[in-house]
């Protein structure tokens, strides 16, 4: 089942880049992407999970503006499917969102590339029945801007039943738009806060549900002025 979900907005003066949550240890994200001016995450849960939605802002950028762009990713039953979605000419990565339709599914990585204009998605289908996620892409044009190569906040080896943290910032100067991730083994991993902690360092904390140590690693999507 599915709980309800949260959605953080914009002031109207600004532009939504892309967005984060927080949630208990025991709930997955099933949606996370742009909502109208905002981010809406929705978690997969039957007992009325508490969540927060985070949306990360641009302000005082004449002529900023944000296109979302999407690709559907098709599994088939107990495999792994992986697909690349890429903004158009003159525009850049600054956060990704996604769809996950069933529970057996999950991301195992949604991360861009080091030029700032593709974003990767892998996943992982243990269900006996072929599945399509959703990945999102936010691409941005924004006069006098531009984009710094990922900031890889390096990874980390969680063991079976531990609780994990990781993070990843921009250099100084730079503002932080949004984040990526991977995860060696998504079906048994939580990731209960995918969020900024400051303007410039975005964290991840999360918990290792399997029987045997994964791997996580996440970096952070940057700009500067130009």
């Amino acid at each position: 089942m599915t709980g309800a979900p949260a959605t953080a907005s914009c002031p109207s003066e600004e532009v939504a880049l892309s967005g984060g949550w927080t949630t208990d240890v025991s709930t997955p994200i099933f949606s996370s992407s742009c909502s109208g001016d905002g981010w809406r995450v929705s978690p997969r849960s039957q007992f009325g999970a508490h969540v927060t939605a985070y949306a990360m802002c641009l302000q005082h950028v004449v002529g900023a503006t944000v296109t979302e762009r999407s690709v559907h990713i098709p599994v088939a039953a107990n495999n792994t499917g992986y697909r690349e979605v890429t903004c158009n000419q003159g525009k850049f990565i600054v956060g990704g969102g996604f769809v996950i339709p069933t529970t057996g599914v999950e991301l195992e990585s949604l991360d861009g590339d080091h030029y700032g204009t593709t974003l990767f998605g892998t996943v992982i289908n243990h269900n006996s029945s072929p599945q399509v996620v959703t990945v999102y892409i936010e691409c941005l044009r924004a006069p006098g801007m531009d984009f710094i190569p990922p900031q890889n906040g390096g990874g980390t080896l969680i063991n079976s039943g531990a609780n994990g943290t990781l993070s990843a910032s921009c250099r100084q100067g730079a503002l932080l738009t949004g984040a990526g991730f991977s995860v060696s083994d998504s079906i048994a991993a939580v990731v209960y806060d995918f969020s900024p902690s400051s303007a410039t360092i975005w964290h991840m904390h999360f918990k290792n549900q399997s029987a045997t140590t994964m791997s996580v690693g996440i970096r952070t999507f940057c700009l500067f002025v130009a």
